[in-house]
């Protein structure tokens, strides 16, 4: 596995360019992956793209100017972590 198995990694503006390229990386590298951008339309094209590859990943809707988005990113994160799996495709806004 890589060095990045059994990790959580969250990447904000993850749907596209730099955010994209990293979420594939960290893929590649074992990581289960969330991508975390304003625009729910474009991280869930590619986060389809993704889970077909057979990648697990999450997709969650924060505006990371606002401190409540952080706060719920994060709390959202860590309750998913803990059940041991992600949920392919849970969505908050």
């Amino acid at each position: 596995m890589g060095e990045f198995a059994g990790k959580i990694v969250v990447v904000t503006g993850g749907s596209k360019g730099i955010g994209e390229s990293i979420v594939r990386r960290f893929w590649k590298a074992g990581a289960r992956c969330v991508i975390v951008s304003r625009h729910p339309d474009e991280y869930q094209v590619l986060a389809d793209e993704l889970k077909a590859a057979g990648m697990t990943v999450n997709v969650l809707a924060c505006d990371v100017r606002k401190v409540v988005q952080i706060k719920n990113l994060v709390a959202d994160t860590v309750k998913q972590s803990c059940r041991r799996r992600f949920v392919p495709g849970f969505i908050k806004s």
